[in-house]
């Protein structure tokens, strides 16, 4: 896209982006990189479903045991003979509060996850 519109260096973005007048090398440009940014994960789409629940053990809040469920169903491609199965994951983390100071107004989150 930088390098066809610096073949005009002269004309302002409005020159070169006027419906009536576009320049024919920056309307293939950008036509090729329409048709790459349509390729993204090659064309497959997801719809996903997700629930979290967290849960603190203490009441002051300074742990957290959480865990995510994302239930996935992949959408068919068109032109192509793939459908990649649904799926389920389960994500989890562990995460706890720790003091930086002693008024504790500055706190560092640290914990696993997975």
């Amino acid at each position: 896209m930088l390098v066809a519109r610096a073949a005009f260096p002269g004309a302002t973005l409005a020159d070169l982006y006027d419906p009536l007048a576009m320049p024919p090398a920056l309307a293939a440009a950008h036509a090729a990189l329409d048709r790459a940014v349509d390729n993204i994960g090659l064309g497959f789409w997801e719809q996903q479903i997700q629930g979290a629940v967290s849960w603190y053990p203490w009441a002051d809040k300074r742990m957290a045991v959480s865990g995510a469920l994302t239930y996935g169903i992949p959408q068919k491609k068109e032109d192509f003979d793939l459908t990649p199965g649904q799926n389920l994951t389960f994500n989890w983390g562990i995460s706890q509060y720790l003091p930086l100071n002693k008024t504790q107004t500055l706190l560092l989150e640290v914990g696993p996850a997975g």
